[in-house]
């Protein structure tokens, strides 16, 4: 048959279909394709959360974690369509880099955190794969189609994480501290002669809104 343009513009929602379905029909006849997400209880971000085949080596997932957060699903990993004891994945997360750009990101080096689960008893028909992690850094994972938000999400926490006051009081104190530095730069800028005058009134204009921001943070400490 010739493959022209016509022939692609058919076929294309076939193969699209296709596509968006492989996850949940990967190795249908001996195994379950799931997704991979993640949900983390705790106040430590990670820049990235595996799913890894303790037998194949074989990873999937790859989102952060972020600290009180949850990421989206990733394609795709492979568990026996039927549960039986002593099904495990291995789970790493890679430690957040703590450089303020990106230059200084790059030369840190990456930290692992690695640690080998069970996986306890599939709950409801099984579409993902989560990797969840506990504010006393423990770590779980479960085989379901329930997100957090459902009554039967089989984790010890239910419902999204949130954020405990101590983490929003650091975000508060980052936030203050970006827009008291971009208005020290601005006032400088203000100030400094080889500023264009064209410039000027828009340069008032945000200090203008950076202190008034700066006071409704002020006043709004967790």
């Amino acid at each position: 048959m010739l493959f022209n343009r016509s022939t692609a513009r058919r076929l294309l929602p076939a193969l699209c279909a296709l596509f968006m379905t492989a996850c949940a029909n990967l190795h249908a006849e001996d195994s379950l394709g799931l997704s991979v997400s993640n949900v983390n209880y705790s106040g430590t971000s990670y820049d990235s959360a595996l799913a890894v085949d303790p037998v194949t080596d074989q990873s999937a997932g790859g989102e952060a974690a972020m600290a009180y957060g949850a990421g989206g699903q990733m394609c795709c990993y492979s568990l026996p369509p039927q549960w039986r004891p002593g099904i495990q994945v291995e789970v790493r997360l890679l430690k957040e880099k703590v450089g303020k750009t990106y230059q200084e990101r790059a030369y840190e080096q990456d930290v692992w955190i690695k640690k080998r689960i069970e996986i306890p008893p599939y709950q409801g028909h099984p579409s993902t794969l989560w990797i969840v992690i506990y504010p006393d850094q423990q770590i779980a994972a479960y085989a379901t189609n329930y997100d957090p938000s459902n009554p039967n999400w089989p984790g010890k926490i239910k419902g999204w994480p949130v954020p405990s006051v101590e983490y929003q009081r650091k975000l508060w104190a980052q936030a203050l501290a970006q827009k008291k530095e971009l208005l020290a730069y601005m006032r400088q800028g203000v100030a400094d002669p080889k500023t264009k005058p064209a410039s000027l009134p828009a340069m008032r204009q945000t200090i203008t809104e950076l202190e008034q921001a700066i006071v409704n943070l002020e006043k709004s400490k967790p």
